[in-house]
């Protein structure tokens, strides 16, 4: 088909999407905390930003830059850079850590994404993906993608994570790789097909692979002693990458899994939610914990195709959620969204649209000020 064919079919398309689900949800009024400033700016871009990552320590940082996107389909070409912080504590641009490929006609395409470092922060995680395309359309079939280590210096990349050991279809996409704390467990998620849905654990020590959860969890993250796995649970919404047809009013709940060891050993765990589904909307996506401050930033949406917001809570299921809202230079950020945070330091960093700026072209961090703000109305002195 054509992309002529697909520019004219595509709002048909959408608007069969958007009649799919004529559900009536009520709406939450959550309390919010307003930061008069409280924010610094790590980077800005000409360029679309996505999925920052720090290292441990918080002096490294690595982040998704756009260099293409697709008119008509659901993906977008990204290469990696990595950014380091200075005794003065300036950011500095240290360059690609991978750069990714688009072919405009024939070829084949290079996507590296969803980047994060390993536990000494001197290599970046991340998964790339790679497929044909012709006319920029992806052909499922040759769609493969593995995890690999990269380092920051000297030396070549080396693949963590193949189909070829495991009981997976080549075109399962393996995402969102993460490291554990002590350098000894490998957390990701897969999404294309349900047999393989889910988060999944790989010891990097013995190349044990267990499967934590079934279902639509993704986005692992780790609590900074390492025996946590947060994640978020989607429902509804598009079930496959390339699928526009697919789904509902997308929602979703934040979850975890709390990790049982014996002598470094993993010898049970348990996933829970933090919320139902039920006829609440909730929207809630890519969870981080700051270390020692027992709160759980993410982003949320209060109702379907909302501005997306920087939202927090405790650490336990249950809890309520605040929404944060910070300004920079006297402007409102318009939208927030895929928050991080280092696991051996206070701090948490975002990606952002700047009133009247089109585009997530800004990489913030809350000041510890800020974050001490924010702890004292969601954890108030008992």
């Amino acid at each position: 088909m054509s992309r002529a064919v697909w520019l004219s079919l595509w709002p048909v398309l959408m608007a069969g999407c958007a009649a799919a689900d004529r559900r009536e949800f009520s709406y939450p009024n959550l309390p919010v905390i307003k930061l008069a400033n409280g924010i610094a700016e790590i980077l800005a871009s000409s360029h679309r930003l996505d999925s920052p990552a720090f290292s441990a320590d918080g002096n490294r940082l690595v982040v998704q830059l756009e260099i293409y996107r697709d008119p008509v389909l659901p993906y977008e070409v990204c290469s990696i850079w990595l950014f380091d912080r200075d005794d003065s504590g300036v950011w500095r641009e240290s360059g690609p850590v991978s750069e990714g490929v688009y072919k405009k006609l024939a070829g084949e395409m290079a996507l590296p994404v969803q980047p994060s470092f390993d536990e000494t922060g001197r290599y970046v995680i991340l998964t790339q993906i790679r497929f044909f395309s012709v006319l920029s359309i992806p052909w499922l079939s040759t769609l493969r993608s593995w995890v690999e280590r990269v380092p920051t210096g000297v030396g070549r990349a080396s693949r963590l994570l193949e189909h070829a050991d495991w009981d997976m279809r080549a075109t399962e996409l393996l995402q969102h790789a993460r490291v554990s704390p002590d350098g000894r467990w490998l957390a990701f998620y897969t999404r294309e097909h349900v047999r393989d849905q889910g988060i999944h654990l790989l010891d990097l020590r013995t190349g044990e692979h267990l499967r934590l959860s079934r279902g639509r969890d993704k986005h692992p993250t780790w609590s900074a002693d390492g025996k946590r796995i947060y994640f978020h649970c989607a429902a509804g919404g598009r079930r496959r990458r390339f699928d526009p047809l697919a789904g509902t009013v997308e929602r979703s709940v934040l979850g975890l899994v709390d990790l049982r060891f014996d002598d470094g050993r993993l010898v049970g765990w348990e996933r829970r939610r933090f919320d139902e589904f039920g006829d609440d909307y909730v929207y809630h996506k890519h969870p981080a914990e700051v270390a020692s401050a027992g709160l759980l930033f993410f982003h949320g949406q209060l109702e379907p195709d909302g501005d997306k917001k920087l939202m927090v809570r405790r650490t336990d299921p249950g809890s309520q959620v605040f929404i944060v809202e910070p300004r920079w230079k006297g402007k409102k950020l318009k939208e927030i969204k895929h928050v991080c945070s280092a696991l051996g330091a206070a701090n948490l960093g975002f990606v952002a649209k700047v009133q009247g700026e089109k585009g997530y072209r800004h990489v913030f961090s809350l000041t510890r000020e800020a974050l001490e703000e924010v702890c004292r109305a969601v954890r108030p002195p008992t």
